[in-house]
Parts: C-alpha cells; sequence; structure tokens
C-alpha cells in the first residue's frame, strides 16, 4: 500500500511539472490532477453505491484526450471541466478503496495526428487503466487503433459514427450510433409534418455525412422528400448565402442543420435575411448550447432541436425534472465554472458519467482484467448525468430522445421518449 501510495504521489509531482511548463511532448499540452473536494457530495455518493470489488486495483489514472485549442477548443473545455469535478468528487467519496484517481488530460488540438500521439503517450503510461475521449468522431476513431492494440479501454462521450463501435473491443460509445439517432429523429419529423420536403445543411465531417445519410433513408422510406443536400466546412465557412439560396429554390418544408453551434446560428441569421421565414428549422446535437441562443437570439423562435442531448439552461433546469442526482451536479458546476461564462452543457454530462462509470467499473472490476473492466463498464449501473442509457442484445447503446423548441430567445423543453 506504502509502495502505491509513493507511485501515485510520483505521478502527481511529474503532472504538475507538466503542467507547470505547459507542454508534454511534440507541442502536446498536458493538464493534470489529483482531483480532490471540500467535502463528499450526494452525487459522488449515490454514484459510488456499487460496491464489493472483484478485481485487484493496481493502477491510478484516468486519462483523456481532447481539444484544449483549436477551433474545437470550447467542447474540449466543457469536458475537462467536467473530468475534473467528477474525479475530485469520487475521490471525496473514497477513491479507489481509499486511494485517489490521477486525472491526466491531454490536448489533442481536434486532429487526428495529433490525436494518434497523444494515444501513444497515454499507453506509455503504466499507469492508466482507462481513457475517455475525444470529441468528435474523427479524431476517435483515428486514435482507436493504438488504443486497442495496447488493450486500453476507451471511452468516447460523443463519437456517434456507426463504425466506431466495431474497430474493436475496447472502444466504449456513450453516444448512440447516428444511424439510430438520426433514424429516430427523421422519424419524429415524419410524425409530426408528414409527407413533406426536407433539406439538409450538413457540415463536411463523419458526423455531418453519417447524420445525412440516416436521416435521408429513413425520411424517404417513410414518403418523404430530401430536396436538396449542402454541406459546408465548419468553423471556416461564414457566407452561407449561396447554399441557402440553392436551397430556398428547392422549396423546402423543413431545413435541417447539422452544424457547431456558431455555424448554426450564422445559418438561422442568413436564411432569415433571404426570407425563408416560413421554412421550419430543426437544429440537433452541437446546437443545445446557451452560446447559440447568444448568437441566434429571438431570431430562432420556432426553431425545433432534437436529439440524444439535454439542455442544462436555468430555464429548462427549473421546467424540467431531471432529478436531483443531475440538479445537483450542474448546480455545482455552474458555480464553480460559470463565472467564466462557461455554463453546463450536454458536452460536460457526458464527460462527468463517462469519468464517474469508468472510475466506478474499476472499483468494482480492478484495473489489472482489462476485459473485465470494459465489461463493467459497459453495465452502466450508475446514476448517468445525460439521461438514461444501456446496451442492447446487439451491442448497440440506446437513449432517450429529447425535442426542445425555441420561444422568445429561450429553449423550452418539449418532450422526450
Amino acid at each position: 500500500m506504502k509502495e502505491k501510495k509513493m507511485r501515485a504521489m510520483a505521478i502527481v509531482l511529474a503532472a504538475l511539472l507538466i503542467s507547470g511548463c505547459g507542454v508534454s511532448g511534440e507541442g502536446t499540452t498536458a493538464a493534470s490532477s489529483a482531483g480532490t473536494a471540500a467535502g463528499t457530495t450526494e452525487a459522488a455518493s449515490t454514484a459510488q453505491e456499487a460496491t464489493g470489488g472483484t478485481g485487484n486495483i493496481t493502477k491510478h489514472t484516468l486519462a483523456a484526450s481532447v481539444p484544449l485549442t483549436g477551433t474545437m477548443m470550447q467542447y474540449g473545455t466543457s469536458y475537462k471541466n467536467a473530468m475534473e469535478m467528477a474525479v475530485a468528487d469520487f475521490n471525496a467519496a473514497g477513491g479507489l478503496n481509499g486511494e485517489d484517481v490521477i486525472l491526466e488530460v491531454y490536448d489533442d488540438k481536434g486532429e487526428q495526428k495529433e490525436g494518434i500521439n497523444v494515444a501513444n503517450m497515454i499507453i506509455g503510461n503504466e499507469d492508466t487503466f482507462a481513457m475517455i475521449g475525444s470529441y468528435g468522431s474523427s479524431v476517435s476513431m483515428a486514435a482507436a487503433p493504438v488504443y486497442q492494440e495496447a488493450g486500453m479501454p476507451m471511452i468516447s462521450p460523443n463519437t456517434s459514427h456507426p463504425d466506431y463501435p466495431d474497430m474493436g473491443s475496447m472502444m466504449i460509445p456513450l453516444a448512440c450510433k447516428s444511424e439510430v439517432v438520426f433514424g429516430e429523429v427523421a422519424q419524429k419529423l415524419f410524425d409530426q409534418f408528414g409527407a413533406c420536403n426536407l433539406a439538409v445543411i450538413y457540415q463536411n465531417t463523419d458526423v455531418g455525412i453519417t447524420t445525412l445519410d440516416a436521416v435521408k433513408e429513413r425520411f424517404e422510406s417513410l414518403g418523404g422528400t430530401v430536396c436538396a443536400a449542402e454541406t459546408f466546412v465548419p468553423n471556416q465557412t461564414k457566407d452561407f448565402t449561396p447554399l441557402l439560396s440553392k436551397i430556398k429554390a428547392t422549396n423546402p418544408d423543413i431545413l435541417f442543420l447539422v452544424a457547431e453551434y456558431s455555424d448554426g446560428a450564422s445559418i438561422v441569421l442568413q436564411s432569415k435575411q433571404l426570407g425563408m421565414e416560413d421554412v421550419q428549422l430543426v437544429g440537433v446535437g452541437n446546437v443545445f448550447k446557451q452560446e447559440f441562443l447568444d448568437l441566434a437570439g429571438t431570431k430562432a423562435d420556432g426553431m425545433l432541436l432534437m436529439g440524444i442531448s439535454r439542455i442544462y439552461t436555468p430555464e429548462i433546469m427549473e421546467s424540467s425534472s431531471f432529478g436531483t442526482y443531475t440538479e445537483d451536479i450542474v448546480k455545482r458546476y455552474n458555480e464553480t465554472y460559470g463565472a467564466n461564462g462557461i455554463a453546463f452543457d450536454n458536452f460536460a454530462a457526458l464527460a462527468y458519467d463517462a469519468a464517474m462509470v469508468a472510475m466506478n467499473a474499476a472499483k468494482n472490476a480492478g484495473t489489472d482484467n482489462t476485459e473485465a473492466l470494459v465489461q463493467e463498464i459497459k453495465k452502466l449501473n450508475i446514476p448517468l448525468c445525460a439521461g438514461d442509457a444501456h446496451f442492447d442484445e446487439n451491442g448497440d447503446l440506446i437513449r432517450e430522445i429529447f425535442v426542445f423548441s425555441v420561444q422568445d430567445g429561450t429553449f423550452v423543453f418539449e418532450a422526450s421518449k
């Protein structure tokens, strides 16, 4: 036990030195934390109710690969904040049988090459029992073979590409396959609006392409028509009017947006400038953020938002019942990070869940038997901040579908399934 504690202290000291100089190998920034908390919270205690672990615990580091710089850094920041909070909560509630979990967060910049570099750094630390990351399917799938070959459990909060779960036994998605989610979204749209014309404007990424394919296949199989599909480069395209003009010419009843929140806001504003007032706007995923409303304002009124993401604005938290576990986490997160303008969002919720699931699995199954650890992670047998989830008999993750709307410049909860 003494030897383990000394090893853990050495890792923390090394991590602090890395964090202090700001660089760790080939330009990859690493931020590390031992995750301490002022006191044990109800949320942490609830998440650690499962006890009676059967495996040996010889590893104490949880690693993460997220974009902390670059165009996707806002999502990586949400991840990092939430994981630090989860580790602090877990350690305050007893940790791994009395020993602290150490969190190491690496910056992959949202780039495939850097994601692979980070992966090799993470698997090089023999004290690491699991990793979380990255944001986006392309980076996660580029790095996945490294983790698979090393036998490192890879928990990905947002990777929805249908091929990701099949890349190896170490791949554990906390987001549903896009074909599952957006097939259901297309079904909801058909049920509400019937056999109408639907246009899609989507970012030229894996998630954009797979979302388009899933929506088009289901909507047209039901009798609807996808009348246009236009793509753009995320975080680079500024003038959407040429694409929107082409879409407008097809007389769509619905305009389906697959975009980051900043691009989504630009599309909404520019569509209104083109006189597309009567077109029903529908957004998914990454526009489920207060920052989207800060940019779009009341111009987004009437827009529908559909997907597996929850929204955690004060108005939604007051009118919806997500349970005391989630409410406590959201409140404490906003008290800690809200002053910096970083409000709790679904990316934070999924990252908090990913860290808690990994740590509780390590506590229950130990860290020596990787296969047993993976199976324990997949049980998802603790409360989940982002909403109920389970793996079905085919190994697919199933989550609730949430529907929100925008009214008077605020999000309003409509329904869930």
